[in-house]
């Protein structure tokens, strides 16, 4: 039990990681 929430979280963070890259990403985009 201990295992699969652990690696639950590790993904979430990791989707959490990839849409804070994608926002950046589009800001950059705008103010460019």
């Amino acid at each position: 039990m201990k295992m699969s929430i652990a690696e639950h979280g590790e993904r979430k963070a990791r989707s959490f990681k990839m849409l804070l890259w994608f926002g950046m990403v589009s800001m950059f985009m705008m103010f460019a």
